[in-house]
């Protein structure tokens, strides 16, 4: 979690621009020897439950590989737009089910003690 878009970790250490109106990014790393997936949430002027349903929004990016095709045909959790009051459907939880086991490598490029990933 970070404050807001112009924080953003995967910004200043990757060459990607989060949208201004997001509430969080999810991105693919695949450089040099550094792979696997970074996901942020701001957290600026936002309620934790609305902060809950942000991470749950890019848990899904992050756990199903999924860029913004994730919003297709979706409603809830998983839409291009999750506001305060969207709430999640039985849809959005079976997704996160079906994906919640798998193991999806970490970047860690954004720590200072770290260079790459932890599986």
């Amino acid at each position: 979690m970070v404050a807001n878009q112009f924080r953003s970790v995967l910004r200043s250490k990757l060459d990607t621009t989060p949208n201004v109106d997001a509430g969080g990014l999810t991105v693919w790393v695949e450089r040099n020897k550094e792979h696997g997936v970074g996901s942020e949430v701001y957290t600026a002027h936002t309620s934790p439950p609305y902060l809950a349903k942000l991470v749950f929004h890019e848990a899904l990016h992050n756990k199903l590989r999924k860029d913004n095709r994730l919003h297709d045909r979706q409603s809830g959790l998983a839409a291009a737009s999750v506001g305060e009051s969207t709430t999640a459907t039985k849809k959005n939880y079976a997704l996160m089910a079906s994906a919640i086991e798998k193991n999806v490598p970490q970047w860690l490029g954004g720590f200072p003690a770290s260079s790459g990933v932890r599986k």
